[in-house]
C-alpha cells in the first residue's frame, strides 16, 4: 500500500488500538491454506502495552526470538500478522471479491472478525532501526520471528512433543496412531477403560475421550440419550456422546487453544477432569444398561 492508513483494532477489553495499515495480502501457510496476512504499524508505547497484555496471541511460549529489551524505545513497531485459519476462511471469499484495499474501509459486517486483537497472530516483531554510519544515517530492519511464524509446522510439532511426554511422564503407555491421535487404557479403582488423545491444529481443540467398556443397545438408546442430555446440561467442560451405529459411549472433554497452546499443565489437568467426570457417572450409566445390575 502506498500510503498507510490509519484504523483501529480492539482490545479483549473492549478498548481501541489505532494502528496504521501498511500492507494487506493473501499468503500460503505452511499447513496449506491461505490467509490474510497484516502488516501493521504502532507507536512504541501503544506496542509495550501490548507486549505487557500479551494481545495478538504474543504469549510468552511463543516469543522465541522475540523480547521486548530488543527493541528500541521511541521507534515505531511493525509486526506482521496472520488472521487465524478459521477466520480466515470465512472472510476471505467476500473480501476477494471487495479487494483487500477495502478493508478496514468497506463498513461490510464480516469486518467485524477483522478488529479484535485476538483474531490475529504475531508473526514477526519489526523496527526500522536509524543507524549512523559513513554515508550518514540509514534505516536498518531489525526483525524477530515468533514460533506463530511457522504457524502449522510448527505447532503440529508442539503438539506432538507436549502430549508424548505429557503421557510419559503420567505412566501411561499409548499406541500413537497419528500426529493427532493416541490411544491409552486407563485403570481406577479396579474398572478398566480405553481413552482417546486428540488434537487438531487446524481447528485448534485438543479433546481427551473415555469409552465405556460396553455397547448401549439399540433399545436402550433413547433412553439413555434422555439422561444423558440432562447431564450434558450440567457439564461445563465435558459431554457424553453416544454413537448411534455401533453403540458406543463416550465422555468428551475438550481444551480451546485459540488463544493459549497446549501445555502439559494444561492436557493433564484436561486428562484428570476427564477421567474424574467420568467415573462420577459410572455407577449411574451402567446402572441405565442393566438396571438389576450392581458393578
Amino acid at each position: 500500500m502506498e500510503t498507510p492508513r490509519t484504523t483501529y483494532l480492539t482490545t479483549p477489553e473492549g478498548g481501541h488500538l489505532a494502528v496504521a495499515v501498511r500492507d494487506l495480502l493473501c499468503r500460503p501457510m505452511p499447513d496449506g491454506r491461505e490467509r490474510l496476512v497484516a502488516i501493521l504499524e504502532l507507536e512504541y508505547e501503544d506496542f509495550v502495552e501490548v507486549d505487557r497484555q500479551e494481545w495478538f496471541c504474543l504469549l510468552s511460549p511463543i516469543r522465541d526470538e522475540y523480547s521486548l529489551s530488543k527493541l528500541v524505545p521511541g521507534v515505531p513497531v511493525l509486526l506482521e500478522l496472520a488472521l487465524r485459519s478459521r477466520v480466515s476462511d470465512t472472510v476471505l471469499p467476500s473480501l476477494r471479491v471487495r479487494g483487500l484495499k477495502t478493508i478496514f474501509d468497506s463498513g461490510q459486517p464480516d469486518e467485524a472478525l477483522l478488529r479484535p486483537t485476538e483474531n490475529w497472530l504475531a508473526l514477526n516483531v519489526a523496527q526500522m532501526v536509524p543507524v549512523e554510519g559513513a554515508g550518514g544515517t540509514r534505516l536498518v530492519k531489525h526483525y524477530y520471528k515468533t514460533l506463530w511464524k511457522g504457524i502449522a509446522r510448527e505447532v503440529r510439532a508442539l503438539m506432538h512433543n507436549v502430549v508424548a511426554e505429557t503421557l510419559q511422564t503420567l505412566g501411561y503407555a499409548y499406541e500413537r496412531h497419528s500426529d493427532q491421535l493416541y490411544a491409552l487404557r486407563h485403570q481406577r479403582g479396579g474398572r478398566s477403560w480405553r481413552g482417546l488423545v486428540f488434537v487438531d491444529e487446524s481447528a485448534e481443540i485438543c479433546a481427551c475421550y473415555s469409552i465405556l467398556p460396553r455397547k448401549v443397545p439399540p433399545k436402550l438408546q433413547k433412553e439413555l440419550c434422555q439422561r444423558l442430555m440432562d447431564i450434558n446440561y450440567q457439564l461445563r467442560r465435558s459431554n457424553f456422546e453416544l454413537d448411534a451405529h455401533d453403540g458406543e459411549l463416550r465422555l468428551r472433554s475438550a481444551l480451546d487453544l485459540a488463544q493459549e497452546p497446549l501445555s502439559p499443565s494444561r492436557l493433564e489437568r484436561l486428562l484428570l477432569h476427564n477421567l474424574d467426570t467420568f467415573e462420577l457417572h459410572w455407577d449411574l450409566i451402567l446402572e441405565l444398561l442393566e438396571p438389576s445390575s450392581n458393578p
